[in-house]
């Protein structure tokens, strides 16, 4: 797999309510570099609640198709 000289790979690894979540997201490392670090955490905080959601979505989908 050949990368791209921007790219920046993020391992997100999180553990919220006992959910756990590992994401591997890949941004542009001139656009990350410009970001505050706040900015930064804040990304990453949104991408960290995007995921549980999705998570959380599927397992429900799951229970309504059991019943």
């Amino acid at each position: 797999m050949r990368k791209h000289k921007d790219e920046l790979r993020l391992l997100i690894t999180a553990e919220v309510k006992s959910k756990s979540i590992n994401e591997t997201v890949v941004v542009s490392k001139k656009a990350w570099g410009k970001l505050s670090f706040k900015q930064q955490m804040q990304t990453v905080r949104e991408m960290v609640f995007d995921s549980l959601e999705q998570n959380i979505s599927f397992e429900e989908l799951g229970k309504e198709e059991t019943k």
